[in-house]
């Protein structure tokens, strides 16, 4: 029954799209950053790199986190108990904003160590410098 179900599909692709478009463009994103940084010195490249897999940790792990949220607030909706619907949409936002300032946090801190290693030489290419 459900495979013959037009409507729904029509509606899962209009509820998806959005979500694909996002994970695109995101992505489109690192990529295009690793493809220009590609014909400078290899520490640009691998500075980009290292910090676009923190990006994608990071905004996997706020998908999850609101996945989740969806799910349990869908539950509460379904029973029509708006109380409980409201407690759990504060505590997820609470917690989106403590792991924020947590990831910048240690991205701060990962950064001061990494640049104290960092050698105070011209970090760019001579192909660089000229542009």
């Amino acid at each position: 029954m459900l495979l013959k179900d037009k409507k729904f599909y029509r509606m899962f692709l209009v509820l998806c799209l959005p979500i694909v478009l996002q994970n695109v463009i995101s992505l489109s994103v690192n990529l295009t950053d690793n493809l220009m940084l590609g014909s400078y010195a290899e520490s640009a490249l691998s500075g980009v790199t290292a910090v676009n897999q923190i990006q994608f940790i990071y905004q996997n792990l706020l998908i999850g986190i609101g996945d989740g949220l969806v799910i349990l607030a869908s539950q509460y909706w379904g029973k029509k108990t708006r109380r409980p619907f409201a407690r759990s949409q504060a505590l997820p936002c609470a917690r989106r904003s403590c792991s924020c300032l947590c990831c910048l946090s240690s991205c701060r801190c990962f950064r001061s160590r990494q640049s104290a290693c960092l050698p105070m030489t011209r970090r760019l290419s001579p192909r660089a410098s000229s542009i």
